[in-house]
């Protein structure tokens, strides 16, 4: 990825860094002031969901991982990116929660409470880190097809069954979220904070 982006002409670094490992998201942000002398916007969109389960059948450990990538993982990235953010008094935060969080459903328990806590932390934060500079707001995604829901939605029963609660009739393709998260993270945005997007083709709650 930071390869393409150099080839087309920008400034980019990678950096390998695991959202379930504090201490590789402190290197992460290291790098990047070291790299380019600040952090201007983050996008907190790394998530797992390796179960999906009712909660009678959850393995006992699942909570643990799923909050540790999905929950603490991103608060701590939007701490460190806001305390350098405040220096200058400027800066955006897009936390990437799920459709799941607002509107829960069967097996997907654990994912959705972990979701469902990071849209609340968004709006701690966009609320403490206001007089900082900071704007915090959230994008609830429906049906994508990224490679982390590919074998759920697989499932021809579940996958008419999210086609049917969707006004579109469709799953999204990842690059249709990018215009919503732009526009959060842009200069069309100043006055938006603490705000939950929903970008789901028009779901039925």
């Amino acid at each position: 990825m930071a390869g393409e982006i150099r080839s087309d002409g920008a400034e980019a670094i990678g950096v390998a860094a695991h959202m379930g490992h504090p201490d590789e998201i402190d290197g992460l942000v290291a790098a990047t002031i070291t790299a380019f002398g600040r952090i201007d916007v983050v996008v907190n969109n790394a998530a797992t969901n390796p179960v999906v389960a009712p909660l009678l059948e959850m393995p006992d450990d699942l909570l643990p991982k799923l909050f540790a990538v999905n929950v603490f993982g991103p608060l701590r990235l939007a701490r460190l990116a806001a305390a350098d953010m405040a220096n200058r008094k400027a800066g955006a935060i897009l936390n990437i929660a799920s459709r799941a969080a607002l509107a829960p459903e069967a097996t997907l328990g654990p994912y959705a409470a972990s979701k469902a806590a990071l849209v609340t932390l968004s709006k701690v934060m966009a609320i403490e880190w206001a007089p900082l500079g900071v704007r915090v707001n959230t994008i609830a995604p429906g049906p994508f097809a990224t490679t982390m829901v590919a074998e759920l939605f697989g499932q021809e029963a579940y996958r008419r069954a999210l086609l049917d609660s969707t006004a579109q009739r469709r799953i999204a393709e990842p690059d249709e979220i990018v215009g919503a998260a732009l526009f959060l993270c842009g200069a069309d945005a100043t006055f938006v904070t603490g705000a939950v997007l929903a970008v789901d083709g028009g779901m039925v709650p």
